[in-house]
């Protein structure tokens, strides 16, 4: 393993004994079946393994496994889901008949009220972010991928547009203009708790989507994030700017004031990203355990929203920039979930522009 991701594995694991309540203990420069987690606010310990993730899916029509654009699961593709498929016009708001929104309220608290303290329900909103300039730069019409991968990702930009830690283009902003009216149109329950990756394309997607209808700030969540490394558009800007230029957010406890994660030598695995997407999970779910909170909303990405339909057993499901999947998602705190060995290796240059003899 090279010095530079053990660098990052320690640094993630001194992130997290901030952010949860409680504390991990590795025995190791990395996150492993070894660890211990242990919430303190109600004494409970998790040994070895994560508590258990998994998705309801009777409510949506693409949830359920007949639906034609579903893509299969590969655990070792690192593609992002652009190059694997297009789909400007699927709606991803879907109800299955005879079910109605609030049916789907009632069935979460009832399951809520049923099983107490042991399990737990939640309706997310899993939404991706408008088209950023990174996504414009990395189309074959502007970049191919070799062009991209040997050396555009490596700049902050070109002579035209920057894509360091990309913002909205003009098609971004009026894909989230559209998904917004779509939400009005079709009376989707309100969220009552947001949380948003600390990439500017996020932030600014919540902005358009959220700032005028709610007085709650968004909680900048640092594993809400994509794909990190060696590509400067997965970089974020440290916490000062995003203060500075973001009066609606607001952070979660331990939220770096530098980007930590980020380097320029290496890519995260799929493997992490999947872990993260639990870990994730499972802070919501723990920070959220002593309130009434149904609907949560998270902005985030691609890479890392379909890390979050992994972990919890949905199928993979193609979001196009600037679009939104509901899932309800269930914590059974009793039962063990996946471990995640973070085995696998991450990419580096050579991975995107082999060298050739």
């Amino acid at each position: 393993m090279s010095a530079n991701i053990v660098t990052i594995m320690v640094v993630t694991i001194l992130w997290l004994i901030t952010i949860i309540n409680g504390s991990y203990l590795p025995d190791d420069t990395r996150p492993n079946s070894q660890q211990e987690v242990i919430f303190n606010d109600d004494e409970e310990s998790f040994l070895a393994k994560p508590p258990y993730l998994h998705s309801i899916n009777q409510y949506f029509k693409q949830s359920t496994q007949d639906n034609e654009f579903e893509i299969e699961d590969n655990e070792d593709e690192e593609d992002e889901l652009d190059d694997i498929i297009s789909i400007e016009d699927i709606n991803n708001i879907s109800l299955k008949k005879p079910y109605t929104w609030q049916k789907v309220l009632d069935d979460i608290r009832n399951l809520n009220i049923q099983h107490g303290d042991k399990k737990s329900y939640k309706l997310f909103y899993l939404q991706r972010h408008g088209e950023g300039w990174h996504n414009y730069a990395m189309s074959k019409s502007y970049y191919n991928s070799s062009e991209w991968g040997c050396y555009w990702q490596l700049q902050s930009g070109d002579d035209v547009i920057e894509w360091e830690d990309a913002l909205l283009t003009p098609l971004g902003i009026k894909q989230i203009n559209n998904l917004r009216d779509q939400f009005d149109r079709e009376e989707l329950p309100f969220p009552n708790q947001f949380y948003v990756s600390p990439l500017r394309r996020t932030v600014k997607t919540w902005e358009l989507m959220w700032k005028d209808k709610t007085d709650q700030k968004a909680i900048v969540k640092e594993f809400a994030r994509e794909s990190y490394g060696i590509g400067t558009e997965s970089k974020r800007h440290d916490r000062k700017y995003l203060e500075d230029n973001f009066d609606f957010l607001t952070f979660e406890n331990g939220f770096n004031d530098e980007d930590v994660l980020w380097t320029d030598k290496v890519h995260e695995s799929k493997q992490h990203r999947n872990w993260r997407a639990q870990t994730l999970l499972i802070d919501i779910f723990q920070q959220l355990k002593q309130e009434e909170v149904d609907v949560i909303s998270i902005v985030s990405h691609s890479g890392l929203i379909s890390s979050i339909l992994k972990v919890i057993g949905h199928k993979k499901w193609k979001l196009p920039t600037g679009s939104m999947i509901p899932v309800v998602i269930g914590i059974d705190w009793d039962k063990f979930g996946k471990v995640y060995k973070l085995s696998k290796p991450w990419k580096t240059m050579e991975d995107y522009c082999p060298i050739k003899n």
